[in-house]
């Protein structure tokens, strides 16, 4: 219960913010993913942020990621977790010349080339939705970019790569 408490003080206080600091973004992403494995059974969870990057300084849109990592454990884990596999979910923070880097990393069975844009993907289509709006707002780059990661001729993951102009924010 104290995680789920947590994770909603960190929905709510982000909700009133037009940015985030970094730190606050993993804090929130990790109470969702330790719930998750409390829901779904154990799976690895990897968060690196370069060192370039200063946890309380770098600023970015919140509830950016989430969306993400949540599609992750829908697609990506639960299905492994269900078959017996091992689910790996990682996350980079990367500084980028515009600001942030964040590539999101699954093991899943991969994504169909059209899920972006499917119907039942709300979570990609307001993300893009929002990135479309930011990049007009700040006249900086805020892009998505999905691609089935593939291993031994089937897919076998997820990489998400989100570039955030976190330098408008300052």
């Amino acid at each position: 219960m104290g995680k789920l408490a947590k994770l909603m003080r960190l929905t709510l206080d982000s909700t009133r913010s037009h940015f985030m600091v970094l730190a606050d973004e993993v804090d929130m992403l990790d109470q969702y993913a330790a719930l998750c494995q409390l829901r779904y059974g154990d799976f690895s969870w990897n968060v690196e942020v370069d060192e370039e990057l200063d946890l309380y300084e770098t600023k970015l849109p919140p509830m950016m990621l989430q969306p993400i990592v949540e599609n992750a454990v829908q697609h990506a884990v639960r299905p492994n977790l269900n078959a017996g596999k091992d689910a790996v979910v990682s996350l980079h923070f990367e500084s980028h010349e515009v600001g942030l880097q964040v590539v999101i990393i699954d093991n899943g069975p991969g994504m169909k080339s059209d899920a972006a844009t499917s119907e039942g993907s709300h979570g990609l289509s307001i993300l893009l939705e929002r990135l479309e709006l930011l990049s007009k707002k700040y006249g900086t780059r805020f892009e998505l970019a999905t691609e089935s990661t593939e291993g031994e001729g089937s897919n076998t993951g997820t990489r998400v790569s989100l570039i955030l102009g976190t330098d408008a924010l300052e």
